[in-house]
């Protein structure tokens, strides 16, 4: 009997598990690509798209054997910068005796050129690193030019982040999230979406900071070492509360989601819920995961730097002194 299964170089799924992604180039055909270029202006058909993103993973299947099922998407044009700038992981990984890689993957398609995103290889599976670790594979990074018709997968929970201070006309961008072939995963992630906490404020602040280059290293810096260590996932917070089953987190940060209108132009950046099954976050909640997920990583920070700079202050008192 013939197989109808792809035929998959051995390589390919041997790559993703261990270096944690896999740049397929010129997957998608330049008569697609042009498809989408047409329905993706200032405003995106998400009717139009969702052909697209279908054309998208049944390209990923015949080269990688890598039948996906995601359970969100989001079309941006460079405005996707408040919460893809800055180093983050897709997937949070909150059960602590996970050490292997977990399949799920983010998948991405540019229609522009000069498309940047830095990864840092094998952070994978670094689920929890010290900080030593963190600086070690932070110096590994590395940065992949993405053009029109490559597709770029890497496991969810990979450190990454989009390159947003180069000045491009276009910067067209489909994202699919928490896109696994097994979907008894998708019943393991409680995705974070931001409900009425979302603030159109905040995402032009930084989208302004992700724009200037000296500005977004620094606070990126700082902040990659609370991803790099895990969220503080190390101290076990989402067993006390109520949600059976859930492994990991699947944040939305600052961006809202939205019900696309049927085959007409709609607001770009916004996630689209492609299951009918997810499980969100209760919103009493909210502020709690929020606080140990990130607060108390930054109140930590400042009474460091507070700590520092008051002992060189007593230092040069003493100094004078002498």
């Amino acid at each position: 009997m013939t197989s109808i299964l792809p035929e998959v170089p051995p390589e390919v799924l041997s790559i993703l598990h261990s270096d944690g992604f896999y740049h397929f180039r010129n997957a998608v055909s330049p008569e697609n690509v042009d498809y989408a270029r047409k329905y993706v202006t200032d405003t995106a058909n998400y009717t139009k798209m969702e052909v697209y993103i279908s054309q998208v993973l049944g390209s990923l299947y015949t080269k990688s054997g890598l039948q996906l099922e995601c359970a969100k998407y989001r079309i941006s044009n460079k405005n996707n910068s408040v919460d893809a700038a800055g180093f983050h992981r897709d997937l949070q990984t909150m059960n602590n005796d996970i050490v292997d890689p977990v399949p799920v993957y983010t998948v991405l398609s540019y229609l522009d050129s000069d498309s940047t995103m830095e990864l840092i290889p094998g952070s994978h599976t670094k689920y929890r690193m010290s900080i030593l670790e963190a600086i070690h594979s932070l110096n590994n990074s590395i940065q992949i030019q993405v053009k029109p018709g490559d597709i770029l997968i890497f496991h969810a929970s990979m450190i990454h982040r989009g390159v947003f201070y180069r000045r491009l006309a276009n910067r067209r961008l489909i994202q699919c999230f928490d896109c696994t072939p097994n979907s008894e995963f998708s019943q393991k992630i409680l995705h974070l979406p931001c409900m009425d906490r979302c603030s159109q404020t905040m995402r032009k602040v930084f989208s302004h900071i992700a724009a200037v280059r000296p500005l977004i290293k620094t606070l990126d810096f700082i902040n990659y070492f609370n991803v790099a260590t895990g969220y503080g996932s190390a101290s076990n917070f989402m067993s006390r509360l109520n949600y059976e089953g859930i492994e990991f987190l699947s944040t939305e940060s600052n961006t809202p989601r939205l019900k696309p209108k049927f085959d007409e132009p709609d607001i770009l950046n916004k996630y689209i819920i492609l299951q009918t099954n997810i499980r969100d976050q209760k919103a009493s909640d909210v502020s709690y995961i929020y606080h140990h997920s990130m607060i108390i990583f930054y109140v930590f920070i400042v009474q460091y730097i507070a700590l520092v700079l008051a002992t060189l202050y007593l230092v040069s008192q003493v100094l004078k002194t002498v």
